[in-house]
C-alpha cells in the first residue's frame, strides 16, 4: 500500500519516513535508509528523522553512515540529559573512555532510564579514603552490567573502611569471602552505611582503561560441591564429541531482546552440527529440543553456571549475563552479536578489551544469523573432538 501510494508522485515527505520506519520494523534497513533519505531534503533540522536515519545505518552496521545523524540529534537535542547520555554511549562504543565515563552519569536523567536514582541520606562516594567509614555499591542495571562492574571491587577495597556490596541474589555466590567486604542480597534491609556509590558508576571514578587493565580472570567458580562434581561425571558418561554449552536467549525484560536472540528457527541449524554434544545452559528454561543434557532447570544461580562453563570444552552464547560472566571468568567463550550491539563489544573485530578471552562471532546483516552460524560451524569444526 505505502509503494502504491508513493509512485503516485503525491505523496508527502511523511509519507516517506513512515514508510522508511515501516521497513525498520521488517529489518530491512538499506531500504529504511534509502525511503528516509528521500524524505530529508527540506527536514534536515527533524531530530526524529536524523534519529531515524542513525538507527537504520546502525542497523545495517554503517557506524561512520550513522555518525552525523547521531551527532545531530546529539547537539540539537532540548534535553541536556538526554544529549549527555547519547553522546556517552557513542564515545563509549568507540573506545573514548575519558569522554564516555563523563557523560555516563547522564543515565540517571536519561528518558530511557528504568531504574530511578535511589534517594539515600547518605553522600555519594567521591573516591577519596574510606578510613573508618561504610561505602554501599549497588547494582543498578542488569545481570551483566553489575558482572561487568565487580572487576573494580580490589581497587575499591584498597581505599580502606568497609565496603558493602548489594546485589541481586543470583550474583551472590559468585563473589568470594574479602577482607572489608560485605555482600548482601539488594531486595533485603540493608545494613547502615556512611556514603554510596551505583556500581556502574566506578569506572568513571576510577578513571579505568579496559586496554591497559591486562585482561584475566577476575572472577572464579564457587567452590566443588557435590552438584558440580555430578555434572562431571554426566558429561564423561555423554558420547564422544566436544561438550559445548549454549545460550540461545537474553532475558526477556531486556528491550532488544528478540534482536540479541536467536530466534528458535536458527538454533536446529546449529544443533545439527556434526561430532557436538550439545548442552543447554538456558537458565531456568527447558530446551525446547533434543539435546545431550539439559541443564537449564537446574541453574538456579551464577554460581552453578560459573561451575558448568568450567567443566564444559566449549561455551557459545548470545549477548547475555552468560557472555559476561564467561570474560569474567577468563574462559575462552564464543559470542554471538547482533549487528547494532552493546557498546562493550565496541564497532567491530573478533575481541573485546574489556574481556579479552571472549570471541566474537558478528553480524554482517542485520537479523541474519545464518552466517554467524556458518562462522560458528567451522570454527568448532577447525577445533575438533
Amino acid at each position: 500500500l505505502y509503494r502504491r501510494l508513493l509512485a503516485t508522485g503525491r505523496a508527502g515527505a511523511g509519507s516517506w519516513v513512515d514508510y522508511g520506519l515501516l521497513l525498520l520494523r521488517l529489518d530491512r534497513p538499506r531500504e529504511a535508509q534509502a525511503a528516509l533519505r528521500t524524505a530529508l531534503p527540506g527536514q534536515a533540522e527533524d531530530l526524529h528523522l536524523q534519529g531515524l536515519l542513525a538507527q537504520a545505518a546502525l542497523a545495517a552496521g554503517a557506524w561512520q553512515e550513522a555518525l552525523p545523524h547521531l551527532q545531530t540529534c546529539i547537539d540539537q537535542d532540548p534535553d541536556p540529559a538526554e544529549r549527555a547520555w547519547n553522546q556517552a554511549a557513542l564515545s563509549l562504543l568507540s573506545g573514548q573512555w575519558q569522554a564516555g565515563w563523563a557523560g555516563f552519569e547522564a543515565r540517571w536523567g536519561s528518558r530511557l532510564r528504568r531504574t530511578p536514582l535511589p534517594a539515600f541520606d547518605a553522600p555519594r562516594w567521591r573516591g577519596e579514603p574510606l578510613e573508618n567509614r561504610t561505602l554501599l555499591l549497588w547494582a543498578e542495571q542488569g545481570l551483566g552490567d553489575t558482572l561487568l562492574a565487580l572487576r573494580h571491587l580490589p581497587r575499591v577495597l584498597e581505599r580502606g573502611g568497609h565496603v558493602v556490596l548489594a546485589l541481586p541474589r543470583p550474583l551472590l555466590p559468585l563473589v568470594p569471602p574479602l577482607p572489608g567486604l560485605q555482600v548482601v542480597e539488594d531486595t533485603l534491609p540493608l545494613p547502615s552505611f556512611t556514603c554510596h556509590l551505583p556500581l556502574l558508576s566506578l569506572p568513571g571514578l576510577l578513571n579505568y582503561v579496559p586496554e591497559a587493565d591486562g585482561g584475566g580472570a577476575y572472577l572464579q567458580p564457587p567452590p566443588t560441591d557435590g552438584w558440580a562434581d555430578a555434572l562431571r561425571e554426566r558429561l564423561r558418561a555423554l558420547p564422544p564429541g566436544l561438550r559445548v554449552g549454549l545460550v540461545w536467549r537474553g532475558g526477556d525484560g531486556f528491550p532488544g531482546n528478540a534482536a540479541r536472540s536467536l530466534s528458535e528457527g536458527d538454533v536446529p541449524s546449529l544443533l545439527a552440527t556434526p561430532g557436538i554434544q550439545w548442552v543447554s545452559l538456558q537458565a531456568g528454561t527447558p530446551a525446547p529440543w533434543p539435546l545431550a543434557l539439559d541443564l537449564g532447570p537446574e541453574l538456579t544461580d551464577f554460581g552453578r553456571t560459573a561451575q558448568a562453563l568450567y567443566a564444559l570444552d566449549q561455551v557459545i552464547t548470545v549477548d547475555t549475563a552468560t557472555a559476561n560472566l564467561a570474560g569474567a571468568l577468563g574462559l575462552e567463550a564464543w559470542v554471538l552479536l547482533h549487528l547494532a550491539c552493546d557498546w562493550r563489544w565496541m564497532l567491530g573485530g573478533a575481541r573485546t578489551p574489556w574481556y579479552p578471552s571472549l570471541h566474537l562471532f558478528r553480524q554482517r546483516r542485520s537479523g541474519d544469523w545464518r552466517e554467524v552460524i556458518l562462522a560458528v560451524q567451522r570454527a568448532l569444526a577447525a577445533r575438533g573432538t
